[in-house]
């Protein structure tokens, strides 16, 4: 007769009494529910009649399959745990398993990051993962194990889900600091509590001084003003102080549904104007005239009212006025004209009401000019199974240092030349397509090319076949490089043919 579960109390049982009439001294009972307690009574039965009955309590083992469906989980989380419920009926109720849990942290701060624990659970029990971020995403991953083999073989099977936790209350101010002050004000900027732990909801601002053995405080309440010049950041003034008093300040944060704030960060500054600091990154971009175009980006402590910039190239000087951004864009009237005139010397000033910064120099090198010929070169087919090519005028004096023709041959195999003599340059300068192989049949440098502009040079291609190549298919190309003190430009011209014989004398093998 089945009589309970083990392990919980079924409500409301109805026990069916079953009985077998056997002949031997043994029997086996099949077809009862596992992890059961059954009573068994034995009696023997004669002709005459039934004996007295013997009773003993029979104990069936768990079931050696799961069938996680009958389970309803019950997921909690909290700020800084997750708790794993599983509620089951008592009469489904097949035995004890073992449950490993993993949190697997989704957010950007923790992500990858993991948390698990394996309980061995009984009847309506729960596991709890702890340790875990306030306000952060997870993927849970539960798997069910009927024993340790299984555990070892990885014989389970699982479910996952995603949760976040609970918010809490914020961290502590990663960064804070005054980034300009006058005689009566102290302005600040901080950024936000890193990692999150919920939504913000605003700041609490305290700053008093000690006079006499007294303290006098007060309170701003900052809902989450961005800086306008650090718009990642959030600011607040605080006005009407006194001068040449030292204050101390304190931020807090405060989350929405969260009543108290978090962790103090604190600071001390006094009310004095004082030099400021000078710009940040100074960079340099050139326009196609090489213009000279500087950027930089703000200073993080005026330490007073801000008026401007000054800024001194070479021997001019400029006075840049406006309000305060991010990042500045200036076009000044330097100019690289010629080869002797290459350098800017850069200083830049951050100006307050009553004091100049420290000088943010630089030296920037004027770009090199982009070699060009002042026409498009051509070449053409003569009959004496030769070619001329036409050499245009280069159209600045100074922005050639070597003039290379260069014959573009399609080879199966990996020959020519212009990787020796060009070097890691090639590819980048010389646009070879699909098998060409690159050869370099005339190198000219600055002074030698002024000997030939404005020729022509012919080519036998018979010796060039011989030379360079077996192809009946290439394509001839001038390159010009013009290389300065480590800055390098060059053009690419393919050399179009140029027809004037009846069609069958013009063809370009």
């Amino acid at each position: 007769m089945f009589l309970d579960k083990r392990g919980c109390k079924i409500a409301n049982r109805i026990s069916n009494i079953q009985s077998k009439n056997i002949t031997t001294t043994a029997i086996e009972l099949d077809n009862l529910q596992p992890y059961s307690i059954y009573n068994i009574s034995v009696s023997a039965v004669t002709k005459k009649g039934q004996g007295d009955m013997q009773s003993i309590l029979g104990y069936t083992d768990e079931a050696k399959t799961i069938d996680i469906n009958m389970f309803n989980r019950k997921i909690t989380t909290l700020e800084t745990s997750i708790q794993i419920g599983l509620v089951v009926e008592c009469e489904n109720w097949n035995g004890p398993i073992y449950l490993s849990a993993y949190a697997i942290c989704k957010s950007e701060w923790c992500e990858g990051e993991e948390m698990n624990m394996t309980k061995y659970m009984q009847y309506n029990d729960l596991i709890t993962l702890d340790s875990l971020l306030p306000y952060t995403n997870y993927k849970l991953e539960v798997n069910f194990l009927r024993n340790e083999v299984d555990r070892i073989n990885d014989y389970n099977k699982s479910w996952s889900t995603a949760v976040m936790t609970l918010s809490s209350v914020p961290n502590q101010v990663s960064f804070a600091e005054v980034y300009s002050l006058s005689e009566t004000s102290i302005s600040l900027r901080w950024s936000p509590p890193y990692p999150p732990t919920g939504i913000l909801d605003l700041f609490l601002i305290k700053y008093y001084y000690f006079s006499k053995g007294y303290s006098t405080q007060q309170t701003v309440i900052n809902y989450l003003s961005p800086c306008k010049i650090w718009p990642n950041m959030y600011c607040t003034t605080l006005t009407n102080l006194t001068t040449n008093q030292n204050y101390i300040i304190s931020i807090a944060g405060r989350n929405q549904a969260i009543s108290s704030y978090g962790v103090e960060t604190f600071f001390n500054e006094t009310t004095l104007i004082r030099a400021p600091q000078p710009p940040q990154n100074l960079v340099a971009k050139w326009d196609t005239s090489r213009i000279l175009h500087l950027q930089w980006e703000h200073p993080n402590r005026t330490n007073g009212p801000f008026s401007g910039f000054k800024i001194c190239i070479n021997d001019h000087q400029y006075l840049y006025e406006g309000p305060g951004n991010t990042t500045y864009n200036f076009k000044t009237s330097f100019q690289c004209k010629h080869a002797i005139y290459r350098n800017a010397i850069v200083s830049i000033q951050t100006i307050n009401s009553e004091f100049t910064s420290a000088l943010l120099a630089q030296q920037f090198v004027c770009p090199i000019f982009k070699p060009s010929l002042s026409t498009e070169p051509f070449r053409r087919r003569n009959v004496n199974n030769s070619i001329t090519i036409s050499m245009p005028i280069i159209e600045n004096a100074e922005a050639i240092s070597n003039l290379y023709i260069i014959l573009l041959a399609n080879e199966l195999d990996d020959t020519g030349d212009c990787k020796e003599k060009l070097g890691d340059m090639q590819n980048s300068l010389v646009p070879k397509k699909g098998i060409q192989r690159c050869w370099i049949v005339a190198h000219y440098n600055k002074s030698e090319y002024k000997d030939i502009e404005k020729t022509e040079i012919n080519f036998n291609l018979t010796q060039l076949r011989e030379l360079y190549s077996t192809s009946d298919q290439y394509e001839v190309g001038i390159l010009i490089v013009n290389e300065f003190d480590g800055q390098i430009s060059s053009n690419w011209y393919l050399v179009k043919m140029y027809y004037f014989f009846p069609d069958f004398m013009d063809i370009d093998i």
